[in-house]
């Protein structure tokens, strides 16, 4: 029979329902007598592990019988184990009993048996088990033992459980009909029944999964300690049935010496995010608890709209149209129209109104990003943290608050009679719709005069008009931007200025000078440089602009930034840039208002930017050899279309320095080195300048001579011969040239390469591909120039090469041709000639001086070692 307790818990925070239910545990029948039939077990001690099933009921043990350490026996449901009268089962390993509701385990005797008893740290596991006909029950004993029992049944006229001497014990949900159901001596029993948690959702979508649950257990005046823990510990949640599996709880804490304690239990149940709720509760029996959670949202917020907004805030307000007492609080998200991610804050349950900013209206600053679009969205968070449906989003736009940045390089240009031009670079706001210009002529406030658009240029130039000649101004300009509210920059100005004199003046009178110190030659006319600076003066006019006419068309200055040409005080000065060749020059005045004079006198100018040319004769290739008893003659050759000014020659030899002016320059030289520069230059200061070296020497008119020194004979030269060849006096060895020439063949010379060894005077020749065996060949080495310019003779050494089967590459004594017959032998080892290949007592040298094969111990096959004939005198 089952009995229901309900229980409801309510606060601004959660709603919780709870509902106990109470089991009374039925009466159990024992049955009196057993039927002997069965396994009968004659006692003793198990030696391995053992598993009693039905198929052996009732089993009888005789004797006293032991489970000993590391031994398990297993007992199925629905068997009765008949001990025998005064014997006992003794646990040292481990006992596992578990029956069922309809089949327990039944523990009896014909008479009455001893006790089961668990000892020496072993372990029992008893679940629906019926005990009854025995003097002790279950007796757990000494530190380490543990006994479980689960749901059975005792039936004993002495105590039907026991802890003694550091044992412990659990009964949980057990049904004593003994007239004392537990002792303890020493030991600890925990006596107590089952709880069962179900959590469930309030909006009938069943069970929730995922709630915590801790159980605390306290004895009064004791200590609490902790049953069951799914939050920190290791204990589950609620799966997805939405329970807890059962957890043993006790009801009363057994200690020491028969010491009794009721046990207080406190249950505390936790959902993410959901309500808590801590019960205590005695356990008097199974105890079933359902945890009601809350899902029910609240309401939505009402009436969402934007009361006011700055350039970093937005204030935003609602209504909330159910009971304020189920608000939480509110949740406001907000971000930018084209992210993703929201941004949220979360006034309290009172709140109404809210200024989404770090800082309040109608400060400016913090959180929220000027000329920016928002979207707005609301909901209500309840006590269980249940959200409603969110409200919105509303889309809003903070103002432009950033006043726009001035124009800059403000200023005034093209001033005249009536009228002026105020230029300007616009502002590096890119949200500048207009620019506002103030003008002043009274010395009072300024009066705005324009309002002007912006160009498309980066420079904008506004004409202002009409204006009063020979009058002084100031002028303001400020940015206008595109905002809400539009804002303006700072003031830039004031920017001053007088209109012109528009009354014409008297033509001038121009007079035009050239600058003569940048002529190399005065009076010549001509110029060496595109750059040419030119004066005047304006008679009758202290200010005026400057226009120049080159070659009759207005000249434009090739340098955007370059100032126009201006006179002040009647004096002018400008320069010019002009290309090679002969132009003409005439300038004319503008005074301020504009009005321009007649043309001035014209100036021819040439200008010449090209060097003269010369050819020195003889010519030279960097070093010039002379003999110190021989006159030598160089002659310049200058030309140049406007004429040349001078040809200087400068000698710097060892013991002298001296300086010779003309076109030729005739000297004798004595023995040393010289450094001889010549320097041209044309009549409008074009230089052109060479140097080079002579070296003088004593006069010597031997020329140099060469022979071969290796190889020492002509015959018989390998296929690829070096040869070192020796001069009689030191020469100009990177002139040397030789090949080879083939004699009998007529093929083409093959090159040589060289390396030359000033300190001994000689070249060492290699070829660059080998030569035939048995030809002939001529070596030939072309003339040779000694320090002085004397030639020598061709230089030819006729060879002939050794024959391809007498070559021996290596000098051990067999043939190139016969050891690349043999993989064994090679023409580059010299050391192979000795080895004996085929081991029959014979060098491989011998071998072929015999005619006998180095890679065939029997070269006749006649079954004698070739090394055996050969000290026999056989063959």
């Amino acid at each position: 029979m089952k009995g229901a307790m309900s229980m409801k818990h309510s606060t601004m925070y959660a709603i919780l329902f709870s509902t106990l239910s109470i089991l009374l545990s039925s009466m159990v029948f024992i049955p009196g007598g057993i039927d002997v039939d069965g396994l009968t077990v004659s006692g003793n001690v198990l030696s391995e592990d053992t598993v009693w099933t039905t198929g052996d009921s009732p089993v009888n043990v005789e004797d006293n019988l032991t489970v000993p350490p590391g031994i398990t026996l297993t007992i199925r449901e629905g068997v009765t184990v008949n001990i025998g009268d005064g014997k006992w089962l003794n646990v040292r390993g481990t006992l596992i009993a578990v029956g069922t509701d309809q089949a327990p385990v039944n523990f009896t005797s014909d008479g009455e048996f001893d006790r089961v008893n668990i000892t020496n740290g072993g372990s029992a596991l008893f679940d629906h088990v019926m005990v009854n006909n025995t003097s002790i029950g279950v007796e757990a004993a000494s530190a380490g033992t543990v006994a479980r029992v689960y749901n059975s049944t005792f039936d004993t006229d002495t105590p039907a459980l026991s802890s003694i001497s550091g044992a412990e014990v659990w009964a949980v949900n057990c049904t004593f009909i003994s007239m004392i159901n537990v002792s303890v001596s020493g030991g600890t029993l925990h006596e107590g029944n089952w709880f069962r948690l179900t959590a469930m959702k309030d909006n009938g979508e069943g069970p929730y999964e995922g709630a915590d649950l801790e159980i605390f257990a306290t004895q009064p005046q004791g200590s609490t300690w902790t049953v069951y823990d799914s939050v920190s510990g290791d204990d589950p949640s609620t799966g997805p049935d939405g329970r807890t599996p059962p957890v043993a709880v006790e009801q009363f804490l057994h200690e020491g010496y028969s010491s009794t304690s009721r046990v207080m239990v406190q249950i505390k149940m936790t959902a993410p995010s959901r309500s808590k709720q801590l019960y205590p509760v005695y356990m008097g029996a199974d105890f079933d608890y359902t945890w009601w959670m809350d899902f029910t949202p609240p309401r939505a917020p009402a009436n969402l709209t934007v009361l006011d907004k700055g350039g970093t805030w937005i204030k935003i307000g609602w209504d909330y149209p159910g009971d304020p007492m189920e608000v939480k609080f509110f949740v406001i998200s907000h971000k930018k129209h084209w992210e993703s991610d929201w941004d949220t804050e979360e006034p309290g349950p009172s709140a109404r109104d809210w200024n989404i900013s770090t800082e309040q209206p109608p400060n400016e600053g913090g959180g929220l990003v000027e000329e920016m679009e928002y979207d707005i969205m609301i909901r209500t968070i309840d006590g269980a943290n249940n959200p409603s449906p969110d409200v919105g989003p509303i889309s809003v736009k903070t103002l432009d608050i950033t006043p726009p940045l001035p124009p800059t390089d403000v200023v005034i240009e093209d001033v005249g009679g009536h009228h002026a031009t105020l230029r300007w670079n616009h502002s590096a706001s890119d949200d500048v719709t207009g620019y506002e210009i103030f003008l002043n002529n009274s010395g009072g406030q300024p009066s705005l005069h324009s309002l002007v658009e912006p160009s498309e240029t980066n420079i904008q130039a506004f004409n202002i008009t009409p204006l009063a000649s020979e009058t002084d101004y100031e002028i303001w300009i400020r940015s206008v931007d595109d905002g809400e509210i539009p804002r303006t920059s700072a003031m830039v100005g004031p920017v001053s200025f007088r209109t012109l004199d528009i009354t014409p003046p008297d033509p001038p009178i121009l007079s035009l000078t050239l600058i003569d110190p940048m002529q190399f030659l005065n009076g010549s006319g001509l110029y060496n440089s595109s750059q040419v600076g030119l004066s005047g003066s304006v008679p009758g006019e202290d200010r005026c602009f400057i226009d120049v006419f080159l070659d009759g068309i207005q000249y434009v200055n090739p340098n955007p930034d370059a100032p126009r040409p201006a006179a002040m005080e009647g004096r002018f000065f400008f320069f010019i840039t002009m290309k090679e060749g002969v132009h003409s020059i005439r300038v004319r005045a503008v005074d301020p208002a504009g009005n321009a004079g007649p043309l001035s006198n014209q100036v021819n100018i040439t200008i010449d930017l090209t060097p003269p040319v010369m050819e020195v004769n003889p010519p030279n290739s960097g070093t010039l050899y002379v003999d110190s008893d021989l006159e030598m003659s160089l002659e310049a050759n200058p030309a140049d279309e406007n004429g040349i000014h001078s040809v200087i020659w400068r000698v710097e030899g060892p013991n002298e320095n001296w300086e010779y002016q003309g076109d030729v320059l005739v000297n004798l030289f004595g023995v040393g080195s010289y450094i001889v520069t010549v320097e041209v230059a044309d009549r409008a200061g074009n230089m052109n300048m060479t140097s080079f070296q002579v070296i003088s020497r004593l006069p010597d008119r031997d020329p140099p001579r060469a022979w071969v020194v290796s190889p020492e004979t002509n015959v018989d030269l390998d296929h690829a011969p070096e040869f070192d060849v020796r001069f009689s006096e030191p020469v100009m060895f990177d002139m040397i040239k030789a090949v080879v020439v083939p004699s009998d063949t007529g093929a083409g010379a093959i090159e040589m390469l060289y390396s030359f060894d000033e300190k001994n005077l000689t070249a060492n020749f290699l070829l660059t591909s080998s030569l035939e065996g048995g030809s002939n060949y001529t070596f030939l080495m072309g003339p040779v120039v000694d320090l002085r310019g004397n030639r020598g003779e061709n230089l030819t050494f006729e060879f002939r090469t050794i024959d391809d089967d007498r070559l021996d590459s290596d000098g051990d004594g067999i043939p190139d041709y016969y050891e690349v017959l043999r993989t064994f032998l090679s023409p580059s080892d010299p050391s192979d000639a000795s080895l004996d290949s085929d081991n029959d007592g014979v060098s491989n040298l011998d071998e072929y001086i015999h005619g006998t094969d180095p890679g065939n111990a029997d070269t006749d096959g006649d079954e004698m070692t070739d090394g055996w004939e050969l000290d026999h005198g056989l063959s």
